[in-house]
């Protein structure tokens, strides 16, 4: 197994002093493939020598070692590290070493994917906020994972100004948190953004620190290539998992105003991201037997005026419901977020082309950890509001060891408490990965 040097990136505090300073964040990862993954940590003092050192071996022995990086004051400190030329389906582990020094408490650990149709599970929620002793975030570990997916709301600072430190700050605060620092540890971290840690409650373009944050979400998050040319500009990325393409849309800093009237110029996506939507779906739905689509706020909803959910876009949302019937398109499915309930469609009740037929499975499950508690959108075919106080996350299967993949929701409360449960069969693709 011949291994490349590359950037990986990681997270989590553990206050160790190295060289007379200290690792604040990380290292935890994301942006994992079938041959690579990136590894993201934050240090405290600018122009520190530090490299990763990754093996096979949980013990690490006969390891391999990125190349060394030195922290930059201007990026706060943060590194991120690719490691590639990774085995696929193949567990790593990795430690920091600063300073020439190994940093023992940054031990953490990874499953890169794989390049066939290899069943799999995921855990997935939003709405980060109480810093609980157990959230759904840290319950959600003990199910055999391969990641788990924030769907928004990681904080709720609601940054109302064009200040890149506060952004940074933020995902400091949340990195902090044990049940992050607990996940990182374990598995890969995949993110998309939502209102609250975006910048003020209803987000939207003119969100005054739309480019300081993302900015911040650049430095600070291991992240899939952006598409967006601008710079620091919109997030949203597409990768896939054991022949499951997963396509993460940025539904805030690129959307129109609340106020702005829903017509058909009235958008969520902006014109350049929605493009690249419809061309992802098009393509990935011939190529791969299922397509996810992450959208940050709820896609089955009724119409209304100013509505912070697709029920505001409804012109933009029946060009998409179209474009899926006139493409043939019928393995896709939607996992959201936003909504503080644990919530369903599956496929009746949100069909917005304008051809008759079965609409979309879409899934939710939140709060992760927020005494908050909503139902947003409707109707749903199946819906749980939990208890002041309780606390879930949703687990996706996607199973492929029969024809047609089929794909099991699950969500559970911190306590281990089933509370929903949906299943959902998809027609074979008709293309593979070769």
């Amino acid at each position: 197994m011949k291994l490349k040097p590359c950037l990986f990136v990681a997270f989590f505090s553990f206050g160790i002093c190295a060289s007379a300073q200290y690792v604040e964040v990380g290292p935890f990862s994301g942006a994992v493939t079938d041959s690579s993954a990136v590894v993201v940590y934050k240090l405290s003092l600018p122009e520190q020598s530090c490299r990763i050192e990754y093996s096979t071996d949980s013990s690490l022995q006969a390891s391999f070692y990125s190349e060394v990086h030195t922290t930059c004051g201007s990026s706060a400190n943060y590194i991120k590290v690719k490691l590639e030329n990774l085995e696929p389906e193949t567990t790593y582990y990795y430690r920091l070493e600063l300073n020439g020094e190994t940093v023992s408490r940054s031990r953490g650990k990874f499953q890169t994917f794989s390049a066939a149709s290899r069943s799999f599970k995921f855990a997935f929620g939003n709405s980060l906020k109480s810093a609980s002793r157990r959230s759904g975030l840290r319950a959600a570990l003990e199910k055999d994972i391969l990641f788990f997916l924030n769907t928004g709301d990681l904080h709720y600072d609601d940054i109302d100004t064009a200040d890149i430190g506060r952004f940074r700050n933020s995902y400091h605060k949340a990195f902090l948190r044990r049940d992050m620092s607990h996940m990182g540890r374990n598995v890969p971290f995949v993110y998309v953004w939502d209102d609250h840690d975006f910048g003020p409650n209803n987000s939207d373009t003119t969100a005054p620190g739309r480019l300081e944050s993302g900015q911040a979400y650049r430095e600070c998050i291991p992240h899939y290539p952006l598409v967006s040319e601008e710079t620091n500009g919109a997030i949203y990325q597409a990768f896939t998992v054991n022949n499951t393409r997963v396509v993460m849309t940025d539904l805030r800093s690129m959307r129109d105003t609340r106020e702005t009237p829903d017509t058909l110029e009235k958008s969520m996506m902006g014109e350049e991201q929605f493009a690249w939507f419809l061309d992802e779906i098009k393509e990935s739905s011939a190529r791969f037997p299922l397509v996810i689509w992450v959208s940050s706020v709820p896609y089955t909803a009724r119409p209304r005026e100013g509505g912070d959910h697709w029920g505001g876009f409804t012109h933009e949302r029946r060009k998409i419901a179209n474009f899926l019937k006139a493409h043939k398109i019928e393995n896709l499915m939607i996992v959201s977020g936003d909504a503080h309930s644990v919530l369903c469609n599956v496929g009746t009740d949100n069909n917005y082309a304008d051809e008759k037929g079965e609409g979309l499975f879409e899934v939710l499950a939140s709060p992760l950890d927020n005494w908050g508690r909503s139902i947003k959108g409707g109707p749903w075919t199946r819906a749980f509001e939990s208890d002041e106080g309780q606390m879930v996350y949703g687990l996706l299967e996607v199973d492929y060891s029969e024809d047609p993949t089929t794909v099991y929701f699950e969500a559970f409360d911190t306590e281990e408490n089933l509370v929903l449960e949906a299943r959902k069969s998809f027609p074979a693709g008709t293309a593979m990965l070769p």
